[in-house]
């Protein structure tokens, strides 16, 4: 079963529609991921091995780099701010960005996953103990995709039943 909701429309998350047995789901997991450490450079190398290069990779380097931010509410505003690390907030190309940067933190799981936006909901039917070390083994597998991209789960968020 997926915990929790993906607010995603005419999509029922709930028993009937994950894959496995309805009644066998008892561990599940969710892991949401802190954006703030996404590095440019690493995002630049990503989009180049998906095939994006030339003027557009450039185009989009300099969009991530050298900007600076200022938030408005109402007729109060911040002062500027340079941003050195990550994408720029409420900008319309961040979140396509953030999921191409996070796209293969799953690669190479064996258990069902379902990711929407920054949420990673992580299950296996668990039947016996090696069915717990397969998704022990995977969660090992997330977080040295975590550590090698520099962007940590929220560990906070992230329970399992």
């Amino acid at each position: 079963m997926i915990m929790g909701e993906f607010n995603a429309p005419n999509v029922d998350w709930n028993l009937s529609s994950a894959p496995g047995s309805e009644l066998n789901f008892d561990r599940r997991l969710l892991e949401a991921i802190h954006k703030r450490f996404l590095t440019t450079q690493r995002l630049l190398n990503k989009l180049n091995r998906i095939g994006v290069s030339g003027k557009l990779l450039k185009w989009i380097e300099s969009f991530l780099i050298g900007r600076s931010q200022i938030v408005r509410l109402g007729d109060q505003q911040s002062a500027e701010v340079v941003v050195e690390i990550g994408i720029p907030r409420g900008s319309v190309l961040g979140p396509i960005l953030f999921l191409i940067y996070i796209n293969d933190c799953v690669t190479g799981l064996d258990c069902y996953t379902a990711m929407f936006a920054d949420d990673i909901k992580h299950w296996k039917v668990i039947h016996n103990a090696a069915d717990e070390e397969t998704l022990q083994a995977n969660l090992h597998r997330l977080e040295e995709w975590s550590h090698n991209w520099l962007l940590p789960f929220n560990c906070q968020r992230a329970f399992r039943i």
